[in-house]
């Protein structure tokens, strides 16, 4: 923890504070919805509840040990679980991330001010690093202080960097990272509506893992508030996963229901990335709750 702490303070990496009760999360508009979209997906879920390893997959210590694991096996700082398997995966999917922005937002690539992005659960990614080369800002939040710190000295360092042809392009005007330790779950209340994009890989799915349904459900209900609380109206959530599509949708339409007016519902849009076996499922917010 000291060496983490070593590199985290050496790239300067934020640490923030969660708000203060934030623990006392609303609950979704239909728990029973959940719970059936829980039942119904069981046979999936429950690999998530089994083993002791599985528990721990919500505890920043595991990732901790895991990260210092792989560094020390393959001697690289960053690891991606899907989409980097070439040394143009993370600059492909963020591309195509760009593209995928949703009608009036995609209006803004490239130009000021830029569009501000959390990167919810980024571990080594180099994922945030990648959309900065679209133009965004990046906000790479983890809880696990290890992980931030070697992905934002490995970016630091100048090891971040696009390769081959793409290397001698410009990054686009605009484009910066920032890098903060914290529980994404409960952020800072200075996060509150400050972005226009909440983009994560695998996070959701590592919620869903743990010691039984309800608590995984109930950090599914703490994921829901949060990406509402800190998107901006309109604001859009991109989420890749390599979970079934249908799965993960069904979960978003009971965390977000629709009002019985349909009016200020939120819009969900599914998207192949390029990057197999990954998929993105956009959900946007409404505009306003009128």
């Amino acid at each position: 923890m000291a060496l983490a702490a070593h590199r985290a303070a050496a790239a300067g990496v934020q640490r923030r504070q969660g708000i203060a009760g934030a623990a006392a999360i609303r609950p979704p508009a239909s728990r029973a919805a959940l719970l059936a979209w829980a039942e119904r997906w069981s046979s999936i879920l429950r690999l998530g509840w089994a083993g002791e390893a599985n528990t721990r997959f919500v505890e920043a210590d595991h990732w901790t040990r895991f990260y210092d694991a792989e560094l020390a096996r393959s001697g690289v700082a960053t690891f991606e679980w899907g989409g980097g398997e070439t040394g143009l995966g993370m600059w492909r999917l963020a591309a195509r991330l760009n593209r995928l922005l949703p009608s009036g937002m995609s209006d803004r690539r490239g130009r000021q001010p830029p569009l501000k992005a959390l990167h919810a659960g980024c571990g080594t990614s180099a994922l945030g690093a990648a959309l900065t080369a679209q133009g965004w800002e990046v906000t790479n939040c983890d809880f696990c202080e290890e992980a931030v710190g070697l992905v934002a000295e490995s970016e630091s360092l100048g090891l971040l960097r696009p390769p081959g042809d793409l290397a001698r392009h410009p990054r686009r005007r605009g484009g910066v990272s920032e890098y903060a330790v914290g529980d994404v779950l409960r952020p800072p209340a200075a996060w509150a509506g400050k972005f226009d994009v909440v983009i994560e890989k695998g996070l959701a799915d590592t919620l869903l893992f743990g010691e039984d349904m309800e608590s995984a459900l109930d950090r599914a209900v703490r994921y829901a508030h949060v990406v509402d609380e800190v998107l901006q109206p309109g604001g859009c959530l991109l989420q890749l996963s390599d979970a079934p599509l249908e799965m993960r949708l069904e979960m978003c339409q009971a965390l977000w229901p629709a009002p019985p007016d349909r009016r200020g519902r939120w819009e969900f849009s599914c998207y192949a990335t390029g990057a197999p076996p990954l998929s993105v499922l956009s959900a946007q917010k409404p505009a306003s709750h009128a």
